[in-house]
């Protein structure tokens, strides 16, 4: 049995973007983050909260990475996924997901565009 815990589409304003206006003003983002963490088969199975990551404090670091302006979001991808790996050693995998829902491209028709950062170890 695994288990991995997940963030589907949790929505923030974040200062990213290579146009300089974009690090001011900001855009919204969506961010869907799955990381596993094989000790979370223990929590559910004991019903014990300290064997597994609380969500919110996935979206706190979440929250707090993209808080800096920066011009990449694969830049915001791979820090979200370090520090995740940072707070929580115990994870063995996961992905991260950011998505600018209204991005600055002339012409384009979409509900979004941005990139998603795979990892295991």
């Amino acid at each position: 049995m695994t288990a991995t815990i997940f963030i589907d589409r949790l929505r923030v304003h974040a200062l990213i973007g290579v146009d300089a206006q974009e690090r001011v003003v900001g855009n919204d983002f969506d961010i869907t983050v799955y990381v596993d963490y094989p000790a979370a088969v223990d929590a559910g199975k004991h019903d014990a909260l300290e064997q597994t990551i609380n969500y919110a404090g996935i979206a706190d670091v979440i929250r707090q990475t993209v808080s800096q302006p920066m011009l990449l979001v694969e830049h915001a991808a791979w820090l979200i996924a370090e520090r995740l790996q940072q707070q929580w050693p115990g994870i063995t995998g996961g992905s991260v997901e950011i998505k600018k829902i209204a991005p600055p491209v002339e012409g384009a028709q979409c509900k979004g565009m941005g990139v998603t950062f795979r990892w295991s170890k």
